[in-house]
């Protein structure tokens, strides 16, 4: 305990130093995380109060699928934490050169797993947690509950069920890198995925919302009453359905059936904690050793097509370069891992789109909303892929990043090897998206908002680019936190000021072309062609910006 103590401190007070320079760039880095975080808590405040009384006042769904849909919300988040942390705890528990530092001191390898765990968390979790804290805070305002509940559901709810998240991701990892010594690690890792989409797939089947509204409306207007008996009973033991079975009964004034899903949230925590101490004590550092084994076994193929010694039609410079960045990237587990994940979800999104039209077809202006919501949502899916793996490719390149400067390309040539396969992704996935999005809208809005989301697309790409280089960080070679730094942080709020403007822009000429279309069968585009032009010619000049600050950042002499 002395030990673990005195490390804390020391971890402490090294990022209080580090973190509060009185130089220009760390006071503007800090400003800048100020002003993001405090906008993220007051946007998630404001979306949660009036999410709520949107969808009890407008949509009148009932207080049981409110929190039906906080329970599907919530099965997400717990397995995005949960599958968060298993790639972040790899890179923090087995390649962190902390790690390696304190295991030639004389500590007890129980308090370095302990450490590095509780960094772990609070790292990955810190802002999803502040996020949250916004978001509950507004359910409280909303039902007018008193600041002792708000209290009681933070801690006794909602920072158990992170825990529990969290401690279960590393059991995981653990017993992967365990079994990884006598089973192939390749099959492990396929096993593991096909497992977490398994969930999420028999998760979607068994509790269909689009099943349990519809259920539910055959009691409308008497839809506020518990109905428990549509659910089925496997739900019943998911600590995301024990957070949202509480809140229900808080805000239906019976605290003490609230009071039961309060122990299981808490017993669940304590218990997954308790594994995870238990097998750090035993298995923390042979499962250390073990991970350096795998690392080293891991052998180049000279006979892979993209092999270094093969011939390219490429320049020899520009071949290599291209060669290095794809084997630096399905080197690291976490980014493959990552990127399928989100791949996955993404096509969820596309596939969960049919019949979304007929939601709104007898309302203009709810049509507007269901229609600009899917467009927005398929920016932030364009914004998260650009922020998670474009963001961190000028600093992945670390203490060697002197070296490519050195080597004989233009800084452009450069940037652009390393953006051009991501673009062509990313725009790929934007055009799918606005595929799906639009199959049962009007087809002059696919032509439309396809060019609107190529622009999109491109602005987000080179300002997470832009932003990248300007706040590169070679001393960080963990892509998930190079995503979660600072200056990605606010690279995300200028992503969501941009949104903001797709809005303001958007919403009068679409408002006026279903408008039109429900009430005199024809439509006007040009006002959605000149919003169009509008925003295009926006996201050109700001990529071009964003470009040059990239290509500013390469040149310059770090």
């Amino acid at each position: 305990m002395k030990d673990l103590l005195h490390i804390l401190r020391y971890k402490l007070i090294s990022n209080l130093k580090f973190n509060f320079k009185f130089e220009p760039r760390f006071l503007f880095k800090n400003v800048g995380s100020f002003i993001v975080y405090s906008s993220f808590a007051i946007g998630a405040y404001l979306f949660s109060y009036n999410s709520i009384r949107y969808l009890l006042v407008e949509m009148k769904i009932g207080l049981f699928l409110l929190h039906e849909f906080i329970s599907i919300v919530l099965f997400i988040f717990f397995l995005s934490v949960n599958a968060g942390n298993i790639i972040v705890a790899f890179s923090t528990l087995y390649k962190s050169d902390e790690v390696k530092f304190l295991f030639t001191k004389p500590i007890n390898p129980t308090v370095i797993f302990t450490i590095k765990f509780l960094d772990n968390f609070f790292y990955s979790s810190s802002t999803l947690f502040l996020i949250l804290l916004s978001v509950i805070g507004g359910y409280v305002a909303y039902f007018k509950l008193p600041f002792l509940a708000f209290l009681q559901i933070v801690l006794f709810q909602f920072l158990p069920f992170m825990l529990s998240a969290a401690a279960i991701g590393v059991i995981i990892l653990m017993i992967v890198i365990k079994l990884a010594s006598v089973i192939n690690p390749k099959v492990i890792v396929y096993g593991l995925i096909f497992l977490y989409l398994s969930t999420v797939y028999f998760f979607f089947s068994i509790a269909s919302p689009i099943k349990l509204v519809n259920e539910v409306m055959r009691y409308y207007p008497d839809v506020d009453k518990y109905f428990g008996m549509l659910i089925p009973g496997v739900m019943n033991y998911l600590p995301n359905k024990w957070l949202s079975n509480s809140l229900y009964w808080i805000i239906s004034n019976k605290a003490g059936y609230a009071n039961i899903f309060f122990y299981k949230q808490i017993l669940l925590s304590v218990y997954g904690l308790s594994i995870m101490m238990a097998l750090g004590y035993f298995w923390y550092q042979s499962t250390w050793l073990i991970a350096i084994k795998l690392r080293k076994q891991k052998k180049y193929n000279k006979d892979s097509y993209f092999a270094f010694g093969r011939k390219s039609i490429f320049e020899s410079s520009i071949a290599m370069l291209i060669k290095k960045e794809l084997h630096c990237f399905f080197r690291e587990p976490s980014q493959v891992i990552h990127l399928l994940i989100l791949l996955f979800l993404i096509t969820i999104f596309m596939f969960s789109l049919k019949g979304v039209y007929l939601i709104g077809i007898r309302d203009a202006q709810l049509q507007t909303i269901i229609y600009l919501s899917l467009f927005l949502f398929s920016v932030l899916l364009i914004t998260t892929l650009s922020l998670r793996f474009v963001f961190p490719l000028i600093s992945l390149d670390g203490k060697s990043f002197w070296r490519l400067k050195s080597a004989p390309l233009k800084p452009s040539t450069f940037a652009l090897v390393k953006l051009i396969p991501w673009i062509l992704l990313i725009i790929l996935i934007g055009q799918m998206l606005n595929y799906f999005s639009n199959f049962n809208f009007p087809a002059p809005l696919l032509n439309l908002f396809s060019l609107l989301t190529l622009s999109v697309s491109m602005f987000m790409i080179l300002m997470n680019f832009g932003m990248g280089g300007l706040f590169a960080n070679f001393n960080e070679n963990n892509p998930i936190r190079l995503a979660s730094s600072q200056g990605a942080s606010i690279t995300f709020l200028l992503s969501l000021f941009f949104m903001v403007l797709l809005i303001i822009v958007l919403f009068i000429p679409l408002s006026k072309f279903f408008y039109s279309l429900r009430f005199y069968g024809t439509y006007n585009l040009q006002p959605l062609i000149i919003a169009t032009i509008i925003i295009a010619s926006i996201s050109i000049i700001c990529s071009m910006f964003f470009y040059r600050v990239a290509i500013k950042s390469i040149e310059k002499d770090y």
